[in-house]
């Protein structure tokens, strides 16, 4: 069996252990809990208890004062009724009388002299003693007779018996009613209740004078507490709590405020008793978690010393396992999840006895894998040494099957072998996985060339585990390789010289294309001088008509003038002659000027339409004006021909582009209509049309209802020289150009589609280039 290291813990020592941290914790909690909340409830609660004392003798001094006084005013209200002095008397001594509440009551004139007086049977005798007293000197006098109000005016020893009493006046018209109110039963209740309840009763009066002590010492001193934070405050706020010193002694007590005479009583206890409860509260709950500690460390002693033997059997049946004993029974137990354990374990035992079965079986076949691939293998370990190959490396390295590994190890570690394996282990501690060539010397001094496949092997968890190296050898295709090499040396010369004969039969060609383009421009050129001369004869041709008619009405008026002239100068001028010769002067003016304007207009037309076409310049116009003037440059082509041309094109399509470019377009395709599209002879009709796409684009159709084109010929109508009448007029550039000015300057699309009943080209091109 293992033996456990002494430093380590047992299982029972480690449950005590856990246990007791776990009990501390809670006591923690307690002894924070108490210090935060149970000490400061003690403390309120203490000061709840003295209140509530204090507040019991309050009541009961204000429900003797209040008695006191509820009687002397009733008595009060009577005075003005009572004319005998008999009765009055009597009155008075009824009053002092009941309950043994008053000391001594009088009656003064507004002098401060004494003229009645009641007192309690015992002191009657007594009375012309006090008859005619000065009362005009005390305080409460002075006060009454100022305020007119009733009032407590504080305490003072009974003239009369001696002893402590409180006094109250009620002031009258002429007079002042005063009563000596008895509190001489205070000392004893103060006593009384300090004996039963522990608590020291105290009551001052509005003075802060010291009125009533369990200790009468106290009273005879004649101690003045008013300088007490806690008798101050409570004289501001009704009652107040709080520590405070008492002739050397600390004390913590409540002060409760009398609100009809602003006494104070005061119930207090010691400091030092008031923190030995605190205390013993304090001890008693902490010897009551010091007890529950130590039970608890008990049963964790307890607890851990089964837990432990349990546990010692499955460590001794773990060792089992972990010595190859894999048969072992499951420990029964009565605890379900100690009986789990053990089945547990002597399952992952058998879990254990098959894996290593299973990778037994996985060593067996991947050893029969290894030894019978058709390519070297290598493997290495993960400090780089070689610890196994099969018989394919032993057959390219010449290995020996009765070699060790400790031979092989020796000859791969020749000198010139050992660079080759170096270079190897240098690439493995860079790269996971890479290929590489190696040339190496066999036994018999041979040189073998390989190429290895190299890998690095690591586990589940990412750990290194070896590497493995893949060897072909590839001798034999290297040799064919510099063989390849070498015909491709000579491949090249020969391509070399095939590439200079191809190099000068190419400057030929490009000399050749130089040649067919230079050709090909001369033709566009040529092209719209063509078409600029057709349109130069159709604007003379419509030059001609107006400017005939323009010259012989300037002739008729010439004929006219000379006969005129003629009649004048032989003075046969008649008035109907003269006349005549008038409107025919009006009538050939008219018409010339007619004509004239003509002649011009078609001149201006000429001349944008010569300038847009040549000059290829950008400027805004307006689409109607422009193609009305571009096709009356193209009538003259249609005089003496059976189609007609016509154009349908709404007035307002502004655009900002190249009208010459347009204008060109527009004449290459009516033109390319007419000489393509109808037979000799044949009538028919040209439409130009136009409209807007959008709000940015126009499209402009030139449309026929000739022959079409031949479906063989639609993709071809646009590329250069194609015609199906060169020779004949055509050149084969017009659509060509239409394309290139559409797609190029313009910007925009042209699209053909034509049938057996007529072609039609549309163009779509964008208001603004």
């Amino acid at each position: 069996m293992t033996q456990i290291p002494s430093r380590k813990l047992s299982l029972k020592s480690f449950l005590s252990l856990q246990f007791l941290l776990v009990s501390l914790i809670p006591i923690a909690l307690v002894l924070v809990l108490a210090v935060t909340f149970l000490f400061p409830h003690l403390a309120k609660q203490e000061a709840l208890e003295q209140e509530a004392l204090a507040t019991a003798i309050t009541s009961r001094v204000e429900a003797q004062f209040e008695s006191a006084k509820r009687e002397l005013r009733r008595f009060s209200e009577f005075l003005p009724f009572l004319d005998n002095e008999t009765e009055l008397q009597q009155l008075l001594d009824n009053v002092a009388n009941i309950n043994a509440v008053y000391e001594a009551v009088y009656i003064t004139d507004n002098q401060g002299i004494v003229t009645h007086i009641g007192l309690p049977k015992l002191y009657q005798p007594l009375r012309g003693n006090y008859i005619g007293l000065d009362m005009s000197h005390k305080r409460f006098f002075v006060e009454g007779s100022r305020t007119k109000q009733d009032q407590f005016y504080g305490t003072f020893l009974s003239a009369v018996t001696g002893h402590l009493s409180a006094g109250y006046f009620i002031p009258l018209d002429n007079q002042m009613l005063i009563a000596e109110i008895t509190v001489n039963q205070l000392p004893e209740l103060s006593k009384f209740i300090s004996q039963e309840s522990g608590q020291t009763v105290m009551v001052l009066d509005r003075e802060g004078q010291l009125l009533v002590h369990p200790d009468a010492s106290f009273e005879q001193q004649q101690l003045n507490l008013r300088n007490l934070p806690i008798v101050q405050q409570s004289m501001e706020q009704g009652k107040a709590s709080g520590e405070f010193s008492f002739q050397g002694v600390a004390y913590f007590g409540t002060a409760v405020l009398i609100d009809s005479s602003g006494w104070i009583v005061i119930a207090s206890k010691t400091l030092e008793s008031y923190r030995n409860t605190l205390v013993a509260s304090g001890f008693i709950l902490l010897v009551a978690l010091l007890i529950g500690m130590v039970v608890a460390v008990v049963v964790a002693r307890v607890v851990g010393g089964v837990l432990s033997r349990r546990f010692t059997v499955f460590m001794q049946l773990a060792e089992g396992i972990t010595s190859g004993h894999y048969d072992a029974q499951p420990v029964p137990s009565k605890i379900k999840e100690i009986e789990v354990l053990g089945r547990e374990i002597v399952n992952a035992g058998m879990q254990i006895k098959t894996r290593e079965q299973a990778l037994a079986a996985k060593e067996q076949r991947y050893r029969a894998l290894v030894e019978q691939s058709p390519v070297a293998v290598i493997e290495w370990n993960d400090a780089l040494e070689i610890v196994g190959w099969n018989h394919v490396a032993q057959d390219i390295l010449g290995f020996l099957d009765k070699d060790t590994v400790s031979s092989a190890v020796d000859y791969l570690a020749q000198e010139e072998n050992q660079q080759q394996l170096s270079s190897l282990a240098m690439r493995f501690e860079n790269d996971a996985s890479f290929i590489a060539e190696h040339h190496f010397t066999s036994e018999t001094g041979e040189r073998i060339i390989c190429r290895s496949f190299n890998a690095t092997i690591r586990g589940d968890e990412g750990e290194l585990l070896g590497h493995l190296s893949l060897l072909e050898d590839v001798t034999e295709q290297c040799r064919i390789q510099e063989e390849i090499q070498e015909l491709n040396t000579r491949l090249e010369q020969r391509v070399a010289n095939r590439t200079t004969a191809l190099s000068n039969t190419n400057e030929q060609l490009k000399h050749a294309l130089k040649n067919l383009r230079r050709t090909q421009s001369e033709l566009l050129r040529a092209d719209k001088l063509a078409a600029l001369g057709a349109m130069v004869a159709g604007v003379s041709h419509e030059l001609n008509t107006p400017i005939g008619n323009a010259v012989m009405a300037i002739t008729t008026l010439e004929k006219q003038t000379r006969h005129f002239e003629e009649q004048y100068t032989s003075g046969a001028v008649k008035r109907s002659t003269f006349e005549e010769y008038l409107a025919v002067s009006k009538e050939s003016e008219q018409l010339v000027a007619k004509n004239l304007y003509r002649a011009a207009e078609l001149i201006t037309s000429f001349k944008q339409v010569a300038v847009d076409q040549t000059s290829a310049q950008k400027r805004g116009f307006e689409l109607r004006q422009h193609m009305d003037e571009v096709l009356l440059t193209l009538r003259p082509l249609f005089k003496k021909s059976p189609v007609s041309l016509e154009s349908n094109i709404p007035a307002g399509i502004q655009l900002n582009s190249y009208p010459g470019s347009l204008g060109q377009v527009v004449t290459n395709l009516v033109s390319n209509a007419l000489l393509h599209g109808f037979d000799s002879g044949e009538a028919g009709l040209i439409t130009v049309t136009a409209e807007k796409s959008g709000d940015d684009a126009v499209e402009i159709t030139v449309e026929d209802n000739g022959k079409g084109i031949p479906k063989e010929n639609l993709d071809k109508v646009f590329d250069p020289f194609f015609s199906t009448r060169l020779g004949e007029g055509g050149t084969g550039l017009g659509l060509h150009i239409v394309h290139n000015i559409v797609t190029g300057v313009l910007a925009g699309s042209v699209e053909l589609s034509s049938s057996e009943h007529g072609t039609r080209f549309q163009i779509k091109i964008p208001l603004v280039v």
